[in-house]
């Protein structure tokens, strides 16, 4: 027994108590919008019971529920039969497609969520990834749960932009060819169950066998769909050695025959037009022993004239212990010896810090850049020493006579004499020297050898989890047969064969084992009659391998954070990310740029190419995939040197008649000179301002990363006559795009400056 239960009605009706025929069709089918379609007769208009369009209507068989769905078509109208009205209730997969798959971000500014059209799902669990946009869409208000999903596989990372719910779900089931969704309206809210072939029950039809009276086995047409049978996978993807340059990788499954074989490119130049440059740079390591003092300081500048006069190694760096005797006498007698004792060196930070030198080697060479700095953990110390020398000046054979001292003593940067004695055999001796300072590279690593040290990448390539040729082999690794089965019922609905398989027998002899997966079904209530559909889920049949599992340049690269490593991360920059981890990603080069047009105009004004409007620091470039992490990041602009301004022609204007010079620059502006006409000479006014306009502040938890920026800094120059701009220059002082790269615990700033274009402009108010 058929009944309806609405919103409209209480309790469940009859078909007949609703005036509805009993000839209903039902369709419902993999992956598409199922459709229980009736037709409702009445006397005359007048008569209507109406149902109201999104009214939730359940259809019932022996008072368990068979459908659910949702008034979505009403076609009306008089005919000769009465006044016929035809409804269609739509089950859920209809708000399925009307319902964006959305999720939350938190902009560059740090501010409060807000929905956006994309979802990412890194590299991890189909299966988990599924149940996500499922419960998503229950989040957004859709009636729909999880039902029985089977196991899936990994799959690589995954980004859905400006879809629906229902288009997540039909891409992510284009992995799964060897599946087929379906709806269960039997519980409170629909659910969505998914079945793999390998765990559908294989249930058999005797084709000669048609006389049953309950259920016949009417016709069948069945297809075998060889050209998605598949015996190879390949999977190209790509990494990149320490250099930076592309190494091109695989995975292979099965064997290779023509026609069957496909290849999934999870990342590579194929799925980019352009992909960023970014070839590592390298620096060149090598220590030396913090001990080893005299090979360093020795290598200054400051040393040079004196070992253009032969010094080599006679001086001592740091500490060192000079036993002598105040007389010659007890010099001679070896009594009474003293001992002066010179310092040894210190280390200290740039704020006077002590930095200890235990496990630190000193780098050679010059300043290591700056990349190399923050990956490797060098530390700048401020090194403070004194360097000595011995020289006897009197010997007991000629104490008359005094010995000068080497030829590169003079040279020698700030030297005296720190102390002076007798040595052995009254020798009269003086230990000359004097303090430098300067500074060194540590590292907490020894490189004896000069050892080439890379900077982190920008970007890596997306890379399959292991095993994903081997999965996606086996889930295309069979023939697919697609057709219909046609069954007369004397009860239809009585069995429900979505989420099985069929096989033939006592027909042809491959037809009993081709275990054909159901995909969709249609009843029709008058008569009994079903029809079962065959095949591959609905939008899968594209009929070629090659274009069923193509992805976008979205899932290709990912930036990084800098740190070195080649993992992974969440890269989304904004991006809402849902499942395992993962986002897009961003091929935008960031190189800098400054867009000045130049000078021209008779009174030498800096005509220039801009909004004048555009007095602040624009808003960043928001195509960046990371998140950011940690304390702080600040990026900063401004302007390295002045302008001088010239007013002229004010001599022209009438008594009493005010004007105003106003300069704008950055987020601030104001009048920096004014009076009343007329003026007899030009009025000069130097302008200047070396104020850091901070365009960032970011301070949330999220992975370190890259982020682009876009930063623009104008001085904008007015001259006002009784409140009218007469005359104006504007200047575009930093224009410049790149990048900054923030790691966790780590605050930063970056700080953007440029020189104004001309140092002078003029402005007339002569009219």
């Amino acid at each position: 027994m058929w009944t309806l239960s609405g919103e409209s009605w209480a309790g469940q009706k009859t078909l007949a108590e609703l005036n509805i025929d009993e000839d209903w069709q039902l369709d419902d089918g993999s992956l598409r919008e199922g459709q229980l379609v009736f037709m409702q007769t009445f006397k005359d208009a007048a008569s209507v019971v109406e149902m109201n369009y999104v009214e939730k209507v359940i259809l019932w068989r022996n008072g368990i529920k068979f459908f659910q769905g949702w008034v979505t078509n009403m076609v009306e109208g008089d005919s000769d039969e009465g006044y016929l009205i035809q409804l269609t209730i739509s089950d859920v997969w209809w708000w399925l497609a009307k319902t964006a798959c959305s999720g939350e971000a938190t902009g560059s500014d740090g501010g409060s969520l807000m929905e956006r059209m994309m979802l990412g799902f890194g590299k991890g669990d189909l299966r988990a990834h599924i149940i996500a946009v499922i419960d998503r869409m229950k989040t957004l208000g859709v009636e729909v749960d999880v039902g029985g999903i089977s196991s899936m596989f990994d799959v690589p990372q995954i980004t859905l932009k400006q879809s629906s719910g229902a288009e997540a779900l039909v891409y992510l089931m284009r992995l799964l060819p060897d599946a087929a969704m379906w709806i269960n309206h039997g519980g409170d809210v629909p659910t969505i169950n998914i079945k793999r072939r390998e765990y559908m029950e294989a249930v058999e039809l005797d084709a000669a066998d048609s006389d049953d009276p309950d259920r016949a086995l009417d016709s069948y047409k069945v297809n075998p769909m060889l050209e998605l049978e598949v015996t190879q996978v390949k999977v190209p993807y790509v990494t990149r050695n320490v250099n930076g340059l592309t190494v091109f990788q695989e995975q292979v499954a099965g064997v290779a025959a023509t026609g069957t074989r496909q290849v999934i490119v999870v990342s590579g130049p194929e799925l980019d037009s352009y992909l960023p440059y970014d070839l590592a740079e390298s620096y060149a390591a090598e220590t030396e022993s913090t001990n080893d003092l005299e090979v360093r300081a020795l290598a200054l500048s400051m040393f040079d004239a004196a070992k253009a006069n032969g010094l080599t190694s006679e001086l001592t760096f740091g500490a060192r212990f000079w036993t002598y005797a105040t007389t010659s006498a007890l010099a001679t007698s070896g009594s009474n010896p003293q001992q002066y004792n010179v310092p040894g060196a210190t280390y200290t930070t740039a704020e006077g810090a002590t930095v200890s030198m235990a496990g630190k080697y000193i780098l050679k060479g010059d300043t290591p850049p700056d990349w190399a700095q923050a990956e490797h953990g060098l530390q700048q110390v401020y090194v403070r020493v004194k360097y000595s020398y011995l020289h006897n000046t009197q010997d007991s054979n000629t104490p008359n006579v005094f010995i000068n001292p080497p030829t590169w003593h003079d040279d020698l940067p700030g030297v005296g004499v720190l102390h002076s004695g007798y040595t052995a055999g009254w020798y009269y001796t003086q230990l000359y020297g004097g303090e430098i300072s300067f500074t060194v590279w540590v590292i907490d690593t020894e490189y004896a050898t000069e050892t080439a040290l890379y900077k982190p990448f920008d970007y890596e390539y997306y890379t399959p989890p292991a095993g994903f040729a081997d999965a996606m082999l086996a889930t295309q690794n069979f023939t697919a047969y697609q057709g219909v089965i046609n069954f007369t019922n004397k009860e239809v609905g009585q069995v429900d064969y979505r989420g099985h398989a069929f096989n033939i027998i006592n027909a042809r002899t491959k037809h009993s084992t081709m275990k054909a997966m159901v995909q969709g079904r249609s009843l029709s209530g008058g008569d009994g009659h079903e029809v079962y559909e065959l095949g591959v889920p609905q939008r899968y049949d594209y009929r070629s391998i090659m274009t069923m599992f193509q992805r976008t340049s979205s899932d290709n690269i990912y930036f990084i954070s800098g740190a070195g490593n080649s993992l992974e991360t969440d890269g989304s920059g904004g991006i809402p990310t849902i499942g395992s981890s993962g986002g897009s990603t961003s091929t935008d080069n960031g190189t800098g740029n400054t867009n000045l047009i130049g000078i021209s105009g008779d009174d030498g004004d800096l005509v220039e190419d801009v909004d004048d409007s555009v007095i602040s620091l624009d808003a960043p470039l928001v195509t960046e995939d990371i998140y950011l992490h940690g304390s702080q990041m600040k990026l900063f602009a401004v302007m390295n040197g002045s302008v001088q301004i010239t007013v002229d022609g004010l001599d022209s204007l009438g008594v009493g008649v005010d004007w105003d010079l106003r300069v704008t620059f950055g987020v601030s502006g104001g009048i920096v000179a004014s009076g009343t006409g007329p003026h007899a000479e030009p009025v000069i006014h130097n302008f200047s301002d070396s104020t850091p306009y901070q365009r960032w502040f970011w301070n949330y938890a999220f992975s370190n990363g890259t982020r682009d920026y876009e930063v623009k800094l104008t001085l904008l120059i007015q001259l006002e006559i009784d409140g009218l701009v007469v005359d104006s220059v504007s200047m575009l002082i930093v224009n410049q795009e790149g990048a900054v790269i923030k790691q966790s615990g780590n605050p930063n700033s970056r700080t953007l400056s440029g020189s104004p274009l001309v140092s002078a402009v003029s402005l007339n108010g002569g009219g």
